[in-house]
């Protein structure tokens, strides 16, 4: 149903030719001959390719379920090895410390649960977005408090710039809000060495028709991307190396989970990078207001 081009015979000897049914039905025959022999090669350079996008996309799951078989293998027997050992001792410290490892790996096998269970419900088109009434900045600070282990356990400076305040609630999907910044924040903490630093720039824009648009930058001093690394970057299954894996752990589909979600909310996200030279992660997304914000309750 798209044009695809013309095909026209002439005769250029005589002007005042005139084909006749006979040749006009030749023609027309010999037309739609070459039309099909070209759309069949058309199909058959789509088909090829999309073989060949099927079989890279098998090779991708094949690697990362070897990859998730390790991972999740980790903290599982960190559960196991230091439930046992508490099981046996009478030592109160010894047993306190095997139970914050098992409560460490639990978190950690539970991340990597999430993760898969999100990726198959994007690959399923069963991931929901639902809006909700919130305060941003309270949703901020919530956030301060789970990602503030990782940054004091390496000594990194966590600052945020508010661009804009945030004076009414703000309306779009918080749960899903808060698992990218999460998901951005933890990794600008993974990959950035100790006493590094983390800025998370935010702002929000408000149209005449009052919807919003809310703009967050997260930027790091960590170890940066290559321009061949970031092209894969955002690609579910995918890291930017093997390395990685085995160096920082993951199961490589925080950021193409995160580009869904940043999608499925009327924005997108962007990598700025270069190797050593840290990163910078931006997306926007938009969101609607809605009444003012509660009073804060007083500092404890």
């Amino acid at each position: 149903g798209e044009f695809w081009g013309f095909l026209g015979f002439d005769d250029c000897h005589n002007d005042d030719r005139v084909f006749t049914s006979g040749e006009e039905s030749v023609m027309r025959s010999a037309g739609n001959l070459i039309a099909a022999a070209a759309l069949r090669n058309d199909l058959t350079e789509n088909l090829m390719a999309a073989k060949e996008a099927a079989l890279a996309g098998s090779r991708a799951k094949s690697d990362f379920l070897s990859r998730m078989s390790h991972e999740i293998r980790t903290p599982l027997n960190a559960i196991i090895g230091m439930s046992a050992i508490a099981h046996k001792s009478d030592d109160m410290a010894r047993m306190r410390y095997c139970l914050e490892k098992v409560d460490t790996a639990s978190r950690q096998l539970l991340d990597l649960i999430n993760d898969i269970l999100d990726m198959s419900k994007i690959e399923a088109n069963k991931l929901e977005i639902s809006a909700n009434a919130f305060d941003f900045e309270r949703m901020v600070q919530n956030i301060v408090h789970v990602v503030n282990v990782k940054m004091e356990e390496k000594g990194l400076e966590l600052n945020f710039d508010f661009r804009d305040l945030f004076d009414r609630k703000v309306v779009c999907d918080e749960l899903r809000l808060s698992q990218v910044l999460i998901n951005l924040l933890n990794n600008a903490a993974k990959f950035t060495p100790e006493g590094g630093q983390v800025h998370v720039k935010v702002g929000h824009t408000t149209a005449a028709d009052g919807k919003a648009r809310l703009s967050v930058v997260v930027r790091d001093n960590g170890i940066g991307i290559s321009p061949e690394q970031q092209r894969r970057l955002f690609t579910a299954f995918e890291q930017a190396d093997v390395g990685t894996t085995r160096k920082y752990g993951g199961t490589g589909l925080g950021l193409a989970i995160c580009k869904s979600i940043v999608r499925m909310m009327g924005g997108d996200i962007r990598v700025e990078s270069a190797p050593g030279k840290g990163s910078a992660f931006s997306f926007e997304v938009d969101f609607t207001w809605d009444g003012p914000l509660d009073a804060l309750p007083p500092p404890p």
